[in-house]
């Protein structure tokens, strides 16, 4: 059975024509709720044939988010999704529906809803977008995913979880973390005189960049495959772990993989 998912949002909605597009995700959007009715999210929802609500606020705070909390319980929905919503959640409501949030900063920088804005202001050179659970504070819930648009900057490099954060899934943290000073380290070796020139820098990036998001997009189907609903689903999840543990060389090529190594010797 496919995941009931509401989405909050304000304004145009370009995420969550992403996530109605994005047709191999395992989910049934069941409603688009929002703050304002004049969001252009609303119009892409009923394109799309989803049901939609509109909950203003317009005083009385605590009023509001009982009406949001019923507005969403009636839909009994697996996963809330804040897709641009500029209305911080009742403690009631994150604690009752399981929420996620994508925020444009790589928190815990430049949290709250100017992020664009007070990144540039801070002058950063380097900045990227944070999935993250949401708890009732502002932009403060346990990260999910995050990667940097670019792990280098003038004479800096992003490593480790400066550049990337994901589940502890497989240890993927570490061995990235370490694939990322190994690349460094084999730059620099390579060109002592160049270090931490524009050159070695976009060697970097190039080399780590395509990996660390192949690894992020690999860790989310893992996810999504330990969360799969039905018998004939959960049959095939378990036949497919144990053909990767029965096969010796498939179980070596994907434990290698997992590690960051490239040769099977």
């Amino acid at each position: 059975m496919r995941k009931r998912v509401v989405i909050l949002a304000s304004g145009t909605g370009f995420l969550t024509q992403a996530i109605i597009d994005a047709t191999d995700l395992d989910i049934q959007i069941v409603a688009v709720v929002s703050d304002r009715a004049d969001a252009q999210v609303l119009e892409r929802a009923k394109n799309a044939n989803i049901n939609t609500s509109v909950i203003e606020l317009k005083g009385d705070r605590g009023a509001w988010d009982k009406q949001l909390f019923n507005q969403v319980d009636q839909y009994q929905p697996d996963l809330v999704i804040s897709a641009g919503f500029m209305r911080i959640l009742s403690a009631e409501f994150v604690s009752t529906f399981p929420t996620i949030n994508s925020h444009p900063a790589l928190l815990p920088d430049f949290p709250g809803a100017h992020a664009v804005r007070d990144a540039l202001a801070a002058g950063v050179t380097v900045t990227g977008t944070t999935v993250h659970w949401v708890d009732a504070g502002v932009d403060t819930g346990p990260i999910i995913t995050q990667m940097a648009d670019r792990m280098t900057a003038s004479r800096v490099a992003l490593i480790a979880e400066a550049a990337h954060v994901m589940p502890p899934i497989g240890a993927q943290g570490l061995n990235m973390s370490l694939a990322d000073l190994a690349c460094l380290l084999d730059l620099a070796q390579a060109d002592r005189a160049g270090l931490g020139s524009p050159a070695m820098l976009d060697a970097y990036h190039r080399s780590r960049h395509l990996d660390v998001a192949a690894r992020v997009t690999g860790i989310d189907a893992l996810n999504r495959a330990s969360m799969m609903q039905g018998q004939g689903l959960r049959d095939l999840r378990a036949g497919a772990l144990n053909a990767a543990y029965s096969l010796a060389p498939l179980r070596k090529t994907l434990m290698k993989a997992g590690l960051g190594l490239r040769n099977a010797d």
